[in-house]
């Protein structure tokens, strides 16, 4: 069975501003930045579902670059969810 993870942006890093997030956004998903302004309005927002570790990775860094915080749970399996810091060594 293989894993498969959801990848949530979880807030705004400390060194950018919420304008700069959303303009890199907006040039990352090519996009308006006022469709993905209230991405970043929200506690946690799910941008990619069921991927594995290694897409999940390539998102987190996409996403970091542009100035986010993310997070990576495992999809639910009998009731289980677990979080991953990918930033872990």
């Amino acid at each position: 069975m293989t894993l498969k993870f959801n990848v949530f942006i979880h807030g705004i890093s400390p060194n950018f501003s919420k304008e700069m997030v959303v303009k890199n956004l907006s040039i990352l998903f090519k996009n308006t930045e006022e469709k993905l302004r209230p991405i970043l309005e929200q506690e946690r927002f799910l941008i990619k579902r069921s991927v594995d570790i290694r897409s999940a990775h390539k998102y987190v860094c996409a996403l970091k670059k542009c100035g986010c915080i993310c997070l990576v749970e495992e999809e639910e399996q009998d009731g289980i969810v677990m979080s991953i810091d990918l930033d872990a060594q």
